[in-house]
C-alpha cells in the first residue's frame, strides 16, 4: 500500500481512531491501532474500542492499493506535528514508513491486518430512520446529565433510543431524574424493526465524526448495536444487555399548573445550587403562593432567598428538592423560555423547554416534608 497526500486530509480520521483508542482498558495493541485501507478511489479509517467502532472516508485516489494497522496515537502524534506537510504513507515488510519528503521521516511498527475485530455497521436487512444531527447531540446531552453512576445499575448507565409512532425518543434517568426528549423521524430504509436499545453515552463521541453540523444522520438499531451513519463516515455503539425500566410510567397524566420561568431566572438559581451543594445544604424549598416563586436554601453557613415573579392561581404550593437532583435537571435545559408544571407538593414536577426543534422534558421528585 501507498498514499501521497496532505495530512490535513487525513490527520481528523487518525484523530478520531486515536479518541477511540486510547482508553485505559484497551490492553491489547490491536484496539490501540487504527486501519487504513487504500481502495481505488478512496482511503478508509477504521478504528474500535470495546464498545464503539467508526470508519471515516476520505475521497482521494492512492498510488497502491493495500492496507495497514498502524498504531493510530502514534501517528496522530506525528500528524500534529506536521500538520501543513504533505505525507506518503508506505507499507513495507515489517511495518510502515511515514515520510515527509525526503528530509524526515518516520519508521511504524504495524500488528497483523487479519487480527483487526470485525465491527458492526449498517446491515440493509434492517430498518434506518434520519435524524438531524444537531438535535440528536444535544438530545443526548440532556439524558446523559441524568444517568445513574453507580456500578449496580448498569442498565441506567447508559442512553435510551426508542423509536415508535414515526418518532424518536431519547431517555435517560438515574431513578430521580428523567430526562425525556422526542423528535419526529423520516423513515430511511424499510427492514427488520427494533424499537429500542440502550447503548452507553459515548455515542455522543461518535456522531460529530459520522456527521458534520447542519446535517443528518442516519440511525440503525440491530440486535447488537445502534449504527450511525452520515456525510463523513459511519459509526456503531454496542447495546446493552436487558431491558430499560418502564420509564413512562413517571410522566404525571394529571393535569398541571404550568408556570413560565425565562432563562435568567433558571441561570441564576443554577449558579446557587452549586454554592449551595458546596456548603451542604440539604434542601431547597419552592414556595407557589400569590404570583410569585420563592427559593430558599439555609444551612449553617448562611441563606439563600430568590423571589420570581410569576403568574400563579390557586392555593398555595410548597416543594423540597434535593439541591444535587434539582442541579442535574436544569444543568443542560439550555432554551431560552421554560415551564415548571407541578400538581402537588409530593406529585413529580416536570421541567419543560419551549421553542426547540425537538420535545424536551425533564421530570424529577421532589422530597417529602418528613425528609426536608
Amino acid at each position: 500500500m501507498q498514499i501521497e497526500l496532505l495530512v490535513e486530509a487525513i490527520a481528523p480520521a487518525i484523530a478520531v481512531a486515536e479518541t477511540l483508542t486510547t482508553g485505559k482498558d484497551l490492553r491489547s495493541p490491536i484496539f490501540k491501532c487504527a486501519l487504513i485501507e487504500a481502495h481505488e478511489d478512496r482511503i478508509v479509517v477504521r478504528a474500535s474500542s470495546c464498545t464503539r467502532s467508526v470508519e471515516v472516508t476520505i475521497p482521494h485516489k492512492p498510488v497502491a492499493v493495500g492496507k495497514i494497522l498502524v498504531p493510530a496515537a502514534q501517528l496522530d502524534q506525528i500528524f500534529r506535528a506536521n500538520k501543513k506537510a504533505s505525507v506518503r504513507i508506505t507499507s513495507t515488510e515489517r511495518g510502515c514508513r511515514i515520510a515527509f519528503g525526503r528530509a524526515k521521516g518516520f519508521n511504524l511498527t504495524t500488528e497483523v491486518v487479519e487480527d483487526f475485530p470485525d465491527m458492526t455497521f449498517f446491515d440493509a436487512k434492517h430498518a434506518s430512520v434520519k435524524v438531524p444531527v444537531t438535535a440528536l447531540i444535544d438530545m443526548c446531552k440532556r439524558a446523559h446529565s441524568v444517568i445513574h453512576k453507580e456500578n449496580s445499575k448498569i442498565l441506567l448507565h447508559g442512553l435510551c433510543l426508542h423509536l415508535v409512532d414515526g418518532k424518536l425518543r431519547v431517555v435517560g434517568t438515574n431513578g430521580l431524574v428523567l430526562s425525556y426528549t422526542t423528535i419526529p423521524v423520516e423513515a430511511a430504509q424499510e427492514g427488520v424493526k427494533y424499537d429500542q436499545a440502550v447503548v452507553f453515552p459515548d455515542l455522543i463521541d461518535l456522531l460529530p465524526f459520522v456527521a458534520s453540523k447542519g446535517t443528518e444522520v442516519e440511525l440503525q438499531i440491530t440486535n447488537r448495536a445502534v449504527n450511525l451513519r452520515g456525510d463523513l463516515g459511519q459509526g456503531s455503539s454496542i447495546r446493552l444487555i436487558g431491558g430499560y425500566p418502564p420509564y413512562e410510567s413517571a410522566l404525571p397524566r394529571i393535569a398541571a399548573k404550568v408556570i413560565h420561568l425565562p432563562r435568567t431566572n433558571i441561570s441564576s438559581i443554577l449558579d446557587q445550587l452549586d454554592v449551595l451543594t458546596y456548603m451542604g445544604v440539604p434542601t431547597v424549598q419552592l414556595v407557589l403562593e400569590n404570583n410569585l416563586a420563592s427559593w430558599t436554601a439555609e444551612g449553617s453557613d448562611g441563606r439563600f432567598h430568590q423571589e420570581d415573579d410569576i403568574v400563579f392561581e390557586g392555593d398555595k404550593i410548597v416543594m423540597f428538592y434535593n439541591p444535587l437532583t434539582l442541579a442535574a435537571a436544569i444543568k443542560t435545559r439550555k432554551a431560552e423560555s421554560m415551564t415548571f408544571e407541578v400538581i402537588g407538593s409530593l406529585s413529580p414536577t416536570v421541567l419543560r423547554e419551549l421553542g426547540l426543534p425537538f420535545e424536551s422534558i425533564c421530570v424529577f421528585a421532589p422530597l417529602r416534608p418528613g425528609n426536608a
